[in-house]
């Protein structure tokens, strides 16, 4: 019974350790998962950021762009009206360039009505032409329409590859054009703050986090957050987005740059933008809330293990008690009649025995010394009955001085028994000075094959009977009265 209620206990231990296993497993799949779809929500959110940012330099650029097109205009129609008053500043190229300071210009060139160079403060530039290059080229629908003024937008000079803005109208005589170039600095600055570069390096940077803007065309990277990866692949870096459907969000992991990660791609504006999150960094805290899981599952294990071992133990100690006398600590009437029933019902072995005892003179001892000195009888019955057949088998107080054990022993086990159980309570007359005395009926199914539980029991009470008849006769005592 020991070995099956550890083999119990060992399963339950067994299946509470799988639960909580399976269960810190599950729940590890759940963190990885959300921390996955937050990376993943955050990259989406870091590329809107990129996106604006851009959109929003782009339409300041423009504003810009369209605000000093305005004012250059206006100076270039200044420096024409100026120069119509006094057609000997044209020849004069110092007075421009004095002309060129007061009115916040870089350069000034005069062209005749064919589109060429004729003056201006910078003499290498006289002879260029509309026809010498893509720069000037921009100005030839000058030469069709006299009423025309035009501002080209930021761009390489064909002279030397500086980066100007140049303005330019016809002088109210129809016979020359007054061009004004002017470097504008502080556009120059808002440009170079579009460039994806800059817009990366603006980006705030996070721990694991790569930030990397690609042309969708090509897929050559503009900037990144790890600038050594400017001028590769996306392909090279790890990112093969090839027939990719970039329009709408794309979540994937891949090895970026060997690193395995979490990412986000999604095309605007002629850009890749791709974020990736280094899994490892994304997971850190991982390890740490599976750790407080598991330890509140081992303490609300301990908690319900200790609980239901409480309650076992109150079920077992009630069970306990609805099976034992109070007296005696002996199981009761009810135990006994439980344990024939199993007996019956899984067939008896050849060992079994059914031993009856009767405490002799009961009824004389209460009468005469008082129901507590019968008590004492009684428990010194039963002690002495325990000490001698207690290691065969179970023991049951079934009335007032009634007592059954069954018993499993060998023909030698029960006749010692018998004898140790004389001798107990001879040392225990002896020693109390009073004379306690027990009626023993054994029925044994070897000795009587084919035989009931119940005929056994039938026996041995037949022979308790017996013994108890001829205490009487050899004792002399009434029986009626003192059984």
């Amino acid at each position: 019974m020991s070995s099956l209620a550890s083999r119990g206990r060992l399963f339950i231990t067994g299946a509470v350790i799988a639960s909580i296993a399976v269960l810190v497993v599950l729940f590890y799949f759940i963190q990885v998962g959300a921390n996955a779809a937050r990376s993943y929500q955050t990259s989406e959110m870091l590329i809107e950021q990129v996106r604006g940012l851009i959109e929003s330099n782009e339409e300041n650029t423009q504003a810009l762009t369209e605000s000093l097109k305005e004012d250059y205009m206006t100076r270039a129609k200044l420096v024409a009206y100026v120069i119509s008053k006094d057609p000997s500043l044209a020849d004069d190229r110092f007075e421009l360039m004095k002309l060129a300071e007061l009115s916040a210009i870089d350069e000034i060139n005069i062209f005749d009505d064919s589109g060429i160079i004729v003056g201006g403060t910078i003499s290498r530039y006289y002879g260029y032409s509309f026809d010498s290059g893509d720069q000037m080229a921009f100005f030839k629908p000058m030469l069709d329409d006299k009423t025309l003024s035009m501002c080209q937008d930021v761009t390489p000079n064909t002279a030397e590859g500086k980066m100007m803005m140049y303005a330019i109208c016809w002088n109210e005589a129809g016979t020359e054009m007054v061009q004004v170039g002017i470097e504008p600095v502080r556009l120059l600055a808002e440009l170079h703050a579009n460039e994806i570069p800059e817009v990366v390096e603006a980006m705030p940077s996070y721990e694991g986090t790569e930030l990397i803007v690609a042309d969708a065309e090509t897929g050559i990277i503009q900037g990144a957050s790890d600038t050594s990866m400017v001028g590769e692949s996306l392909a090279s870096v790890g990112l093969d987005l090839a027939g990719t459907n970039l329009d709408g969000w794309n979540r994937f992991e891949a090895q970026v740059v060997g690193t395995p990660s979490y990412c986000v791609a999604r095309n605007y504006g002629g850009f890749t933008f791709v974020v990736a999150q280094d899994r490892a960094v994304v997971n850190a805290g991982v390890p740490a809330t599976i750790g407080i899981v598991l330890v509140y599952l081992l303490l609300a294990a301990a908690v319900l293990t200790f609980i239901v071992r409480r309650m076992n133990l109150k079920l077992r100690e009630e069970q306990k008690l609805a099976l034992t006398e109070e007296m005696t600590g002996f199981l009761n009437r009810r135990a006994y009649e439980a344990a024939l029933a199993k007996l019956d019902e899984d067939g008896a072995g050849e060992d079994v025995a059914i031993v009856t005892f009767d405490l002799n003179g009961l009824k004389g001892i209460n009468d005469t010394l008082g129901h507590e000195m019968g008590d004492r009888f009684i428990r010194a019955c039963a002690e002495c009955i325990d000490r001698s057949f207690g290691r065969y088998g179970s023991v049951y107080r079934v009335g007032g001085d009634e007592f059954v054990a069954i018993l499993h022993a060998s023909k030698e086990d029960l006749a010692d028994a018998e004898c140790r159980l004389n001798e107990g309570i001879a040392h225990w007359s002896r020693q109390n000075s009073l004379e306690l005395s027990v009626s023993v009926g054994v029925a044994e199914l070897r000795d009587n094959p084919g035989a009931t539980v119940r005929q056994l029991v039938e026996l041995s009470d037949s022979r308790m009977y017996e013994s108890k008849k001829r205490y009487y006769e050899s004792s002399g005592h009434d029986r009626r009265v003192q059984r």
